[in-house]
């Protein structure tokens, strides 16, 4: 997904300068990897969509995804004392909130993103190490992009949801293929050394994904930019993949369930 990391990081200084400016508060930042226990599903083959228009036209496109039993995510998250923010002192315990995300590159151009907001209690048990229960809420999606070939030299777009798509000069439209929704993910983590500058961190969740697996593919169809119909801008529509848009003439869209068991090792540095 393009841009993303650029996104999180103007988010984080954003946070950072505006605390900063009003009183000294503890921040974490955390950068690292893990493992989550939901299969990826083999997403390989031809696929086809019908649009919508007069001549009901079959489009089709081939995707190059390997099934996995489990992927790995990159993770960056930062960490706010609640606690020091509103000038609490509640001994060995703490209040933090985590904004965490992840993103976990697959073959074939798809990528799933966890993104979450992690309210936590933490407790010291010495001066070095520190438990932490927590409940992450978020978005989780699985994507994939790819491009769709024109049905032959006379045609022209294509037709969603009243929305024509036109293609480039070269005959081509942008496509993306997603499943995403609301996660929810109970948190149990463990940092050692809290109390030096740079430490680490072990943090389990157990995802709960709210998309059921019979829940349809969402499908957006935008023009590149090199199409020649600009007089109007760039069109993009966003469809179900269900009704009058299946087509039998390729693969069916394999089943993805995104539930599942994260484990995540994870470097902190600390700014004080």
């Amino acid at each position: 997904m393009k841009y993303i990391l650029i996104k999180i990081i103007i988010v984080m200084s954003l946070i950072y300068s505006q605390t900063e400016d009003s009183k000294p508060v503890s921040f974490e930042l955390t950068i690292g990897s893990g493992t989550v226990s939901s299969a990826v599903p083999e997403f390989k083959g031809q696929f086809a969509v019908r649009d919508a228009s007069g001549s009901q036209s079959t489009y089709l496109f081939t995707a190059d995804v390997a099934g996995k039993d489990s992927h790995t995510p990159f993770n960056l998250g930062l960490n706010v004392d609640m606690t020091e923010l509103a000038g609490m002192d509640l001994g060995s315990l703490d209040l933090a909130t985590s904004l965490q995300f992840g993103y976990s590159f697959l073959d074939g151009g798809a990528g799933i993103l966890n993104a979450q907001v992690v309210p936590n209690v933490g407790y010291a048990v010495n001066d070095w190490l520190r438990l932490g229960l927590g409940f992450g809420i978020g978005y989780l999606e699985y994507q994939i992009d790819f491009d769709i070939p024109r049905d032959g030299p006379g045609d022209i777009y294509m037709t969603f949801d009243e929305t024509n798509i036109y293609f480039d000069e070269d005959g081509m439209a942008e496509a993306t293929l997603k499943k995403s929704g609301l996660v929810t993910a109970p948190e149990l983590s463990l940092q050692i050394g809290t109390e030096s500058t740079i430490g680490f961190q072990i943090r389990y969740q157990a995802l709960a994904h709210s998309v059921a697996l019979s829940d349809p593919w969402k499908m957006t169809f935008r023009e590149t930019d090199e199409d020649a119909n600009t007089s109007e801008g760039k069109e993009e529509v966003t469809i179900d993949y269900e009704g009058q848009y299946v087509s039998e003439l390729g693969e069916p869209f394999p089943e993805l369930d995104l539930s599942g068991g994260l484990i995540a090792l994870e470097l902190i540095y600390r700014f004080k």
